[in-house]
């Protein structure tokens, strides 16, 4: 009942406008993090919990634009330990945030071309959190 009333007021509220600033930082967060979650262990978490399902950054086209960008942007020569590590502070991670922030870059200017006339994304921001706090809680509890 409280969650119906919630989504009620929220449905009838007066949109604000954000202001520019507040949006292209929404935008860029949301890229990022709807990134990092569906590239990262964050997934597998996320759909089945304990299951030993393979990253999605780990694999495929992903796993060669980071293994790119970690020999040609800053030249690393010895070969990425990508798993079995036990560590999640490995060479590639810290490479795949990189391409992980250059990519939510791109999506935040093809994202700010398309919606420049949108003063807010104040119901993605309600589904967002969501997604956001299913994603933390599979991670906390796996």
């Amino acid at each position: 009942m409280a969650l119906e009333v919630t989504a009620t007021a929220v449905a009838l509220a007066p949109v604000r406008r954000w202001a520019l600033p507040t949006r292209i930082a929404y935008r860029f967060f949301s890229a990022y993090f709807g990134i990092y979650v569906l590239c990262s262990y964050m997934l597998p978490g996320l759909i089945v919990p304990n299951a030993e399902i393979p990253e999605l950054g780990s694999l495929g086209p992903l796993r060669r634009m980071v293994e790119w960008t970690a020999a040609h942007v800053f030249a690393v020569t010895r070969p990425l330990v990508v798993t079995g590590s036990g560590s999640g502070d490995k060479l590639f991670d810290w490479v795949q945030a990189f391409c992980f922030l250059v990519i939510a870059s791109v999506v935040t200017v093809a994202w700010s071309f398309v919606a420049r006339r949108r003063e807010s994304h104040v119901r993605l921001h309600v589904w967002f959190r969501l997604f956001l706090r299913f994603a933390l809680g599979s991670t906390l509890i796996s």
